[in-house]
């Protein structure tokens, strides 16, 4: 009993070391890096897969584990990734107008397989999306800004015109 522990523990070390792939996930969000959105609105983010130094293609599935009310993907959450090269993943993130939480995160999980005969490994890539759901920011129009200044331009030019009329000595009438 003892030699097959020892004969499958050899086994698993070195369907390990036959099978080390360099699969990572990334994103241009992180903790001090939010998305940053409203509510009643959409956008749609890129999560890359890279597969660095592995021998052959990475096929991997995404899963929304935490978020799902928020964010889906845009196409087949099915992927591959060959050797030194990159996906792109497009997630979209839509927060209902009627949204309560000031803040969200969106938990994406990349599960991989690999098969070498009759011994297959999974393993897992955790990606932590955060979201910071900000309140609309009302902004004027620079066609108001052009009336206010219009309609203040034409209140001055009526003050002076009112002013230097009263200053202007009366001519005296001929007889």
């Amino acid at each position: 009993m003892k030699i097959n522990k020892t004969i499958f523990s050899v086994l698993i070390t070195l369907a390990l070391v036959t099978s080390v792939s360099a699969f990572a996930v990334s994103s241009q969000y992180w903790d001090e890096n939010p998305i940053q959105i409203e509510r009643g609105k959409s956008i749609t983010i890129d999560v890359i897969l890279q597969n660095l130094a592995g021998e052959g293609i990475v096929n991997s599935v995404g899963l929304i584990v935490e978020g799902n009310d928020i964010a889906r993907f845009t196409q087949d959450a099915k992927f591959s990734t060959n050797p030194g090269e990159k996906t792109r993943v497009p997630i979209e993130i839509k927060i209902p107008k009627d949204y309560s939480k000031s803040k969200a995160f969106v938990r994406l999980v990349f599960e991989t397989e690999n098969k070498e005969g009759t011994l297959s490994l999974k393993s897992s890539i955790e990606r932590l999306i955060p979201v910071e759901i900000v309140e609309k920011e009302y902004t004027t129009s620079i066609n108001t800004l052009y009336w206010v200044i219009g309609i203040a331009l034409v209140i001055i030019c009526f003050l002076l015109w009112i002013i230097l009329k009263k200053k202007k000595p009366a001519k005296k009438k001929r007889k």
